[in-house]
């Protein structure tokens, strides 16, 4: 099972930027760390679900060998909560989704 929390909040796997590999390099608002600005949230999810999916055919790049950490780690505990900037509850992964990790879980899902 995948939740979804804030990095602040809830205990678990940081997945925003700069220190993780899946973070979101596209944001909706200027940002030291965001290569890429869209206009809206939208936007900078079908930017990084297209970017995300091109790092995950390469299966030694930074992004796979991430993803392949978080499958291990949910199978070995049978959960997963993912942190980033963007949830201050502890929720399932939305559909369609709100933020970046929850491109990211159902990535964990599909290709695990």
């Amino acid at each position: 099972m995948i939740s979804i929390g804030h990095v602040k909040i809830h205990a678990g796997e940081y997945v925003g930027r700069p220190a993780s590999p899946l973070g979101n390099p596209a944001s909706h608002r200027q940002s030291a760390y965001a290569i890429v600005t869209v206009s809206t949230v939208s936007e900078a999810l079908a930017w990084y679900e297209t970017w995300l999916s091109e790092r995950m055919a390469d299966s030694t790049s930074p992004q796979s060998l991430e993803l392949a950490r978080l499958r291990a780690i949910e199978l070995e505990r049978g959960n997963l909560t993912l942190l980033c900037w963007c949830s201050r509850t502890l929720r399932a992964p939305a559909s369609p989704a709100r933020c970046h990790a929850d491109i990211i879980a159902s990535k964990v899902h599909a290709d695990g």
